[in-house]
């Protein structure tokens, strides 16, 4: 199997996670918020009291593994949207939605939508989560968090609208973002697209064009991350 067939199949085989749901028709897309899932004691020991958690996620990122839980400590409206990581029953990182993306003031009304683990090269691995405005739905947030000697950070992040990150072969990826421009917000958008690649340990943009026609924003928000063959 060669290294493009490998990559493919190991994102693949990381089954992106679905949380939230959504329903389209003519004037949008009504966004219901993730239900919560059941938690082994060991995990919930290490994740703040009465917070309701909406994802877990076994990872190999570390010798022994560790897992990924999204958790949130708002209510229906605000969820405040945490990820963790926890490891021997301790939280070893925890990165914040609202204070990840304080610049922008944004990030207390989204909630997870989609999340799965990468491959960025042949030694790195990376976990990707997509989180939708419980609004409209049209709002899109994406973190990305990689592993060096045992410590977790967040090697890049990005707000975009009805958008779409899509992992391709070869260690590419791509951003489909919705150019609103004065359109209604559901209507149909040009997109600008935005080619990355890994490289010294970060995700670094190599390239970016605007699609030459119209594109419908539902194939692009219903799916954030995209595996494509």
């Amino acid at each position: 199997m060669n290294r493009a067939s490998s990559f493919a199949l190991l994102v693949f085989l990381a089954c992106p996670c679905l949380a939230q749901s959504s329903s389209a028709g003519p004037l949008g897309v009504i966004v219901s918020p993730p239900k919560s899932v059941q938690v082994p004691p060991d995990l919930r020991s290490a994740i703040p009291a009465k917070s309701v958690i909406r994802m877990i996620q076994p990872t190999q990122f570390t010798s022994g593994g560790e897992t990924f839980v999204i958790y949130e400590r708002g209510n229906q409206y605000e969820p405040n949207t945490h990820i963790a990581v926890i490891k021997n029953q301790t939280r070893v990182a925890d990165f914040n939605l609202v204070k990840l993306f304080a610049k922008d003031g944004v990030g207390e009304t989204y909630a997870l939508f989609q999340s799965a683990q990468l491959s960025l090269g042949p030694s790195r691995k990376g976990f990707i989560a997509a989180f939708r405005n419980i609004g409209d739905g049209a709002g899109t947030l994406f973190v990305l968090i990689t592993e060096s000697a045992g410590n977790f950070a967040v090697s890049w992040q990005e707000g975009a609208a009805q958008a779409q990150f899509q992992v391709r072969q070869g260690g590419a990826f791509q951003l489909w973002n919705a150019n609103e421009g004065d359109e209604c917000i559901w209507c149909p958008h040009h997109y600008d697209v935005t080619n990355f690649l890994w490289k010294d340990d970060a995700l670094k943009r190599t390239s970016h064009f605007e699609t030459k026609h119209l594109l419908s924003p539902y194939q692009y928000s219903e799916k954030p991350i995209r595996i494509v063959p």
